[in-house]
């Protein structure tokens, strides 16, 4: 079975990086954009590629289900790459509004970054906004999940999911952030299996999803991209390794990242503590370290 799903993903994985074809617009040029004065965002490309880490992330799978506690998650993250090294720290919290819904807010409350002069010509940063080492605060996610199969009896269940990127990020000038709006929405599923001990269970979870964002393109005002995503958890007692493998395809020049992650976390009544590692790939690569604690508060209904 587990050989079918993965076969399945795979096939899915690579005709989505063939068949949605990536139509490769050029930005103006460098003589242009220091010719325009304010108007040098025309120049930038609002895609994974040409932004900073947390501008356009790969979203998160809620493995179809929702979080029936409320919890707040702090985490600190390690980016590193060629030409991009960026250290954050990231808030999530999460409140159910009943049995099968819940909503959540995130983002990256801070970051620094350093980049070297390079970065100018990768990512066509005008010379007069270009800062070599700086700091920069994210956007502000908002989601609402909703747990339509709810099978305790198969251990099965899907949820849908709506999600809303605000443009409340800054440091645009050395295009750490979009300072434009999108939103994602998905469908994810999850199926649990227990082993001889009732301590010791697997879960396999995938998902697929549509994204949208507003870009600065005056041939593209918006970028659409395929969203998807396939994981598996293995739970012993109060231990949880995670492994997924994602990301999402679009149809612009460096819109198509892929993440692998692993992770492993140890969940107690109260507090939640977590370590990971992703890599992303495709478009670029990027090695990702996090650290992550959790604290489930009491209710305010």
């Amino acid at each position: 079975m587990y050989l079918k799903i993965f076969s399945l993903f795979t096939l899915f994985w690579v005709s989505t990086s063939s068949v949605w074809a990536q139509n490769d617009y050029e930005p103006w040029t460098f003589q242009e954009c220091t010719q325009v004065g304010s108007r040098w965002q025309k120049c930038y490309i609002l895609t994974p590629q040409f932004t900073g880490p947390n501008a356009l992330p790969i979203p998160q799978s809620y493995k179809g289900e929702i979080l029936d506690h409320n919890e707040i998650q702090v985490q600190f993250s390690n980016h590193n790459s060629s030409l991009d090294n960026t250290q954050d720290i990231r808030l999530r919290a999460n409140i159910p509004l009943s049995k099968r819904v819940a909503v959540q807010a995130w983002g990256v409350v801070f970051e620094q970054f350093h980049t070297p002069a390079a970065i100018m010509d990768e990512r066509f940063i005008v010379p007069w906004n270009y800062e070599e080492r700086g700091t920069a605060s994210g956007d502000l996610y908002l989601g609402t999940i909703i747990q339509f199969i709810k099978n305790r009896k198969r251990q099965f269940n899907m949820a849908l999911s709506f999600n809303l990127k605000t443009a409340s990020g800054n440091n645009l000038e050395n295009i750490r952030f979009t300072d434009t709006p999108g939103y994602f929405m998905d469908v994810s599923a999850g199926k649990t299996y227990h082993g001889a001990s009732s301590q010791q269970s697997w879960k396999i979870y995938a998902n697929l999803g549509f994204m949208a964002w507003q870009t600065y393109s005056d041939n593209y005002k918006q970028d659409d991209a395929i969203w998807f995503g396939l994981g598996l958890d293995w739970r012993w007692q109060n231990w949880v390794i995670n492994q997924e493998l994602s990301g999402y395809r679009g149809y612009l020049q460096g819109d198509s990242p892929t993440r692998y992650q692993a992770q492993i976390k140890h969940e107690g009544e109260k507090y939640t503590y977590s370590i990971a590692y992703s890599r992303i790939f495709q478009d670029y690569t990027r090695h990702v370290f996090q650290v992550g604690f959790s604290y489930k508060f009491p209710s305010f209904f």
